[in-house]
């Protein structure tokens, strides 16, 4: 079968576009999508197209039987879009990722067949029925405590045109045992922290490493959690080949012994979610990443329940008292099926239904102390305050992009 497949992100105008580019290339590519065509059926001719690097895909120029599509919120009005002339067309359409997983009866109705959940488990199951056209208009992984993590597939990352992302991403676990209300990953991902192979995940590493020498940044949300003997392994090992990396932590499992030894084992950049109410512990956090010598890439997201306008001047204060090299910055978005999203609907505090606005970076909702209008001032003061720390080309600098 000629298999296309297709990451949906055509730049947008705002921050949630300019802050992760840096001329003319993205910050890093979306794994999924290459670890689902590394699945494929020996025969399948198979292409991957990104639009954050690739440019807007052609419905009319596509050839192929089937095209999957993945794709955020804020991306969903395209990608329906998209497949709705795919399939007028005649062109079979298989919708996954976060937006899929979480509305499913939504994505529904502009596809043949909505993939629920992780795909590596789903995927050949779904192209052997497509083309036998017994397909079911939905199938849905299971959420084992093993999960299909330990069983991925060589990945085929020369479908990607890497030297169009300023760094490499891999996932070295999935999963997350935080309960974040707001969180979209949860449901596809599960709450089981599944850690994996490390020969299959330094193999992969250095397989990146000869396709181009750059930075490699570790995507899941907490970095080894906390688990030592893992971390020591596969740290010492990517120092021994020579990986320039970052991660990502949280800072509750922030314990100074384990920044010292990401440090010496050559982390460079380490993103820490951040509140901005400069609580000790949270203080604390920072100055271990700091005092390690690693950079800090603070990830801050405004407008949950406990916030009130004092945390936008908090957030500034952190960042430029620890010297954070880089910030993301975020407002917080009610995520069509996310528990937050259910509960902030149910009460009457969602102020836009229109998916294009669910950036991250337009306020969607009524705060409970404060009102929409000054979360959205607070948040783009603190933007246009630390302004010359929000352009991510400083973690890939911080990290040693040449």
């Amino acid at each position: 079968m000629r298999i296309q497949l297709v990451d949906v992100g055509h730049p947008l105008p705002g921050r949630s576009w300019t802050n992760w580019t840096d001329g003319g290339r993205f910050a890093m590519p979306s794994s999924g999508l290459v670890s689902i065509a590394s699945l494929s059926r020996p025969g399948d001719d198979v292409a991957i197209h990104d639009e954050k690097v690739d440019g807007p895909l052609d419905p009319d120029a596509v050839e192929a039987d089937v095209v999957g599509l993945s794709f955020k919120t804020m991306y969903a009005p395209r990608a329906y879009a998209l497949a709705d002339r795919l399939r007028a067309r005649g062109i079979a359409v298989v919708a996954g990722g976060v937006h899929a997983t979480n509305v499913p009866d939504e994505a529904a109705r502009h596809a043949d067949v909505v993939c629920v959940g992780e795909g590596e488990t789903l995927w050949r199951p779904i192209l052997d029925d497509l083309e036998r056209g017994v397909a079911r208009d939905r199938y849905t992984a299971p959420l084992s405590p093993r999960g299909p993590l330990d069983t991925l597939p060589w990945q085929r990352f020369e479908l990607l045109r890497t030297d169009r992302y300023l760094m490499h991403s891999v996932q070295s676990a999935r999963g997350c045992s935080f309960d974040c209300e707001f969180c979209p990953t949860r449901l596809m991902f599960g709450s089981t922290y599944r850690q994996r192979d490390i020969d299959a995940l330094c193999a992969e590493v250095r397989h990146l490493l000869t396709l181009e020498d750059k930075p490699v940044f570790f995507s899941e949300n907490v970095f080894g959690a906390g688990d030592m003997p893992y971390v020591r392994e596969l740290s010492g090992r990517l120092h021994a080949m020579g990986a320039r990396y970052g991660v990502i932590v949280d800072w509750v499992m922030v314990r100074p012994e384990l920044m010292q030894l990401l440090a010496a084992n050559g982390c460079q950049l380490v993103c820490i979610n951040l509140t901005g109410r400069r609580t000790p512990e949270e203080l604390a956090a920072v100055r271990a990443i700091s005092d390690a010598g690693m950079d800090i890439w603070g990830y801050i997201m405004f407008g949950f329940e406990e916030d009130t306008p004092d945390v936008f001047q908090g957030a500034i204060d952190t960042v430029l008292e620890y010297g954070v090299v880089c910030t993301s910055l975020t407002v917080l978005a009610p995520y069509p099926g996310t528990p937050m999203g259910r509960r902030l609907a149910k009460e009457g505090r969602v102020t836009s239904d229109d998916l294009l606005l669910y950036d991250q970076c337009n306020v969607v909702i009524q705060p409970r102390q404060m009102t929409s209008a000054q979360l959205q001032q607070g948040y783009d003061h603190v933007c246009e305050t630390l302004a010359e720390r929000c352009d991510f080309i400083h973690a890939a600098r911080a990290m040693g992009l040449r």
